[in-house]
């Protein structure tokens, strides 16, 4: 990465975007090469010099999907919404989150008063709701937000242990390692920091993740989202990303909609939209390079099923 380190430390969540950030990401083996800028919210944004209004018709939450890894901001399905629809737009999708942290982040931003919340869900946010630990490159732990139960096996969010991030160190460990190609001494001293600082490693905490969990969390989870979301004035929709490779996508985990069904949240599959897409154009392609994230194509075709939900609810006229 080139310019501002693009995540910084929070108390309640774990890590948010940093703000007024301007940063150039490099992904050596791929070749993959994007912008990211945000604004004072910490919104991503098209230029530098760009500004969330006071206030937006639509605000999207997610993960690294929605938020747009390895794309321009211009080709993410936000800014497709935001010109197909002649509406105003806020992204504050951040790579790493899941329903967790798109719920409390969302929670911040509700002083925008829009009148559609789209809320990106990937199966793996499953999982990110009921682990300390969000997804990273670094082999240690980025704590993070998470949902918790207590004795009596109600849901609760508990908060991120500080005593296991730190921004700097994430930062100096992507400035060494990710940001050089191939093996050199700095891996072996990073190698050494973290066995003899004990740090805690992503894959050494254990948390529980069977469906029972993974149900109840998610099920709670989506009810916050949706009563904060009406109680702003707003409608919400999920729009659900399967594998986007070819023979991949498959039908949402009964979890979500369960959930969706329970709070009476309009859920929009692209499972279909997907299987539509490799049907008509096997020689296509839906993601990037070496990784699974949305491509602009798919970004586009995310943008079009959302803008048939969106009008068919009528939500932004």
């Amino acid at each position: 990465m080139e310019g501002d380190f693009p995540f910084r430390h929070d108390d309640e969540i774990g890590f948010v975007a940093v703000k007024n950030g301007r940063t150039v990401r490099r992904h050596l083996a791929s070749g993959l090469s994007y912008h990211l800028f945000t604004d004072d919210r910490g919104a991503r944004v098209n230029a530098p010099t760009e500004r969330t209004p006071p206030r937006v018709d639509l605000v999207t939450v997610g993960c690294s999907f929605a938020w747009g890894h390895g794309v321009e901001n211009e080709d993410t399905f936000t800014e497709h919404l935001r010109r197909r629809l002649g509406v105003s737009v806020a992204n504050f999708a951040l790579a790493g989150y899941g329903t967790v942290h798109s719920f409390l982040l969302l929670r911040r931003q509700l002083d925008l008063r829009p009148r559609a919340v789209v809320y990106s869900f990937i199966d793996d946010h499953l999982q990110r709701n009921l682990s300390p630990c969000a997804p990273s490159y670094a082999p240690f732990c980025a704590p993070a937000a998470h949902v918790g139960f207590d004795g009596d096996g109600r849901p609760r969010i508990d908060p991120p242990d500080p005593r296991l991030f730190s921004v700097e160190l994430n930062r100096r460990f992507y400035e060494e390692i990710t940001m050089t190609d191939g093996f050199s001494v700095r891996d072996v001293f990073w190698r050494a920091r973290v066995d003899l600082l004990r740090l805690r490693q992503t894959r050494a905490i254990a948390f529980p993740n069977d469906g029972r969990s993974q149900s109840a969390s998610l099920r709670w989870l989506v009810g916050r989202l949706a009563e904060e979301t009406r109680r702003a004035g707003a409608g919400l929709l999920i729009v659900r990303v399967p594998g986007l490779q070819r023979g991949t996508a498959a039908p949402p985990p009964a979890a979500l909609t369960d959930a969706t069904a329970a709070h009476h949240v309009t859920l929009v599959d692209l499972t279909p939209a997907v299987e539509r897409y490799w049907a008509s154009d096997p020689s296509g392609s839906l993601f990037l390079a070496g990784d699974g994230h949305p491509n602009r194509t798919a970004h586009a075709l995310i943008a079009a099923e959302l803008e048939r939900a969106l009008r068919s609810r009528r939500l932004l006229e």
